[in-house]
């Protein structure tokens, strides 16, 4: 019993964050499909297995993916895979500055010229979904594998701390 607890205790061990740290886009994806057996399907110790399942690893993929933007800050290819969310506010004013600057959609109704924003909505969302889908697609073996290297993950990560910390002191 003692060896079970010593193994949850240091699968756990990482530092305190807010909850908000594990709330991204990968987190309602699998929320989503985590839930959706509850309520199509019957419920048993599978399904709970299941989502329990997808909530642990999204825990040890954000850990996962912030040890690699330690690793790699200015990467971009690893900054697309790893970074908590692709909604991020510079994404979205971006996608719709450029929508907003491409399309334009008026309409004439007597004395009135009006703008219809429909295409630009159109456009900004399916910009977010396609690119939402293209990036799980890359890390979604990661993502469901992170739960196994967790505790290799996090030993490399507090060593890579602990010797970029040494490294600053000796500045």
């Amino acid at each position: 019993m003692e060896k079970i607890t010593t193994f949850f205790k240091n699968y756990f061990d990482t530092p305190k964050v807010p909850l908000k740290y594990y709330l991204g886009d990968v987190f309602y994806f699998n929320l989503f499909w985590g839930l959706l057996p509850f309520l199509f399907g019957e419920i048993n110790v599978g399904t709970i297995l299941f989502f329990a399942y997808l909530m642990l690893s999204v825990y040890t993929f954000f850990w996962y993916s912030d040890y690699q933007l330690f690793k790699f800050p200015y990467d971009p290819k690893k900054i697309f895979r790893y970074r908590r969310s692709i909604f991020s506010k510079d994404g979205i004013k971006n996608v719709t500055a450029e929508s907003l600057a491409r399309e334009h959609h008026y309409t004439i109704n007597e004395n009135k010229i009006s703008r219809d924003y429909t295409e630009n909505v159109k456009t900004v969302a399916f910009a977010f979904i396609i690119t939402f889908f293209v990036r799980y697609l890359l890390i979604a073996n990661q993502v469901l594998f992170s739960v196994i290297r967790h505790p290799k993950t996090m030993r490399e990560y507090k060593e890579a701390v602990r010797v970029q910390s040494e490294q600053l002191n000796n500045l």
